[in-house]
């Protein structure tokens, strides 16, 4: 009797530790789904729109918050630009015609016309800009479009990644409008050759000639988009990026432009990356995340470390599994004699 007594209290114990187990064994399973499922939801909208979606109905300080991180908090912004305020706009599910899939448009046309048909010109008649003027030997640029901002330095390296097209590569003249981005006055626009961002050369650094007419074929740093129908423009970079060593806790500024160079028709756009600038975000719920530009994740699942609350059922799981065999074995040591 008394061995089926302790027998029944094992069954009890594995009964209660099994308990504590799978709720926390379904918590597991339902995160997983749930990031499961975002993976693959995500190239399912991409797929909706092959060429994107731009807004730029929204505000100046919207702009710049869908550039940086969400740890990065802008001021000072000031965007420039044509008054009706359609030079500067967010993308969306732009995947396919960008190599990006979401972020901020500059263009010096109509930023709602970038995934529209080819042949892409619109003059604002706007004024050019002296910082760009100067990334190419001083000439003349017009309908500029350029955003400034201040911020704090929340990580010691800062990261743009962009993309610039044009719609001057299929022009038999060489208008070679032009990109910067300015960190503290500097700019950090190059190819990895060292050269600006440019119409030129993105072609000759590729070993293309220009000016030509229709457009090469994709090489080195130039992707050919004459068969992209929802792509204004008739060739575009590919991804580049732009890294800056800054100091935690001082104050970045941040300046980007974009002009026409020479004449002010035949546009040409810049696509920057969502959320770049600053740094992945930070989940404010997690005060324990490590600094630093590739925080590395934790122990424990989906990289969050186990909480106390955690650690301590682990220790009374094993506790009672320990107590519950040392009664089995002790009883069937007395059964057998």
């Amino acid at each position: 009797m008394a061995f089926g007594r302790r027998f029944i209290l094992l069954l009890l114990v594995i009964v209660l530790v099994f308990g504590m187990v799978l709720p926390a064994s379904a918590v597991d399973r339902s995160v997983e789904a749930t990031d499961s499922a975002d993976d693959t939801f995500a190239p399912q909208i991409m797929a909706l729109a092959a060429g994107g979606t731009v807004n730029t109905t929204v505000s100046d300080a919207d702009i710049v918050k869908s550039l940086v991180g969400a740890n990065v908090v802008p001021y000072n912004i000031v965007i420039k630009g044509d008054a009706s305020n359609l030079q500067r706009g967010v993308f969306t599910n732009a995947l396919d015609s960008v190599g990006i899939a979401n972020g901020v448009v500059l263009s010096t046309g109509d930023a709602n016309s970038v995934f529209t048909s080819h042949n892409s010109s619109m003059s604002f008649s706007g004024p050019g800009d002296a910082d760009l003027s100067n990334l190419i030997g001083g000439a003349a640029t017009h309908d500029a479009v350029t955003i400034e901002f201040d911020f704090v330095a929340d990580l010691p390296l800062l990261t743009f990644r962009y993309v610039f097209a044009s719609a001057e590569w299929n022009q038999p003249v060489t208008f070679n409008d032009v990109f910067g981005l300015f960190i503290n006055g500097e700019n950090m626009a190059l190819l990895p050759t060292g050269s600006v961002v440019s119409v030129g050369t993105i072609l000759t650094d590729s070993g293309l000639p220009w000016p030509v007419s229709p457009p090469p074929p994709s090489k080195g740093y130039f992707v050919n988009t004459v068969a992209d129908e929802n792509f204004a423009f008739d060739g575009r970079s590919v991804v580049l990026t732009c890294e800056k060593n800054v100091t935690p806790g001082e104050v970045v500024h941040i300046k980007l432009g974009l002009a026409d160079v020479g004449d002010n028709v035949y546009d040409s756009a810049l696509f920057l990356e969502g959320n770049s600038i600053g740094g992945p975000p930070i989940d404010p719920n997690q005060p324990d995340q490590p600094d630093g530009p590739n925080p590395q994740p934790g122990p424990g699942a989906n990289g969050v470390p186990p909480t106390g609350d955690a650690v301590s059922s682990v220790y009374w799981m094993v506790g009672l599994l320990v107590m519950g065999f040392g009664i089995l074995a002790s009883d069937i040591k007395k059964f057998r004699h």
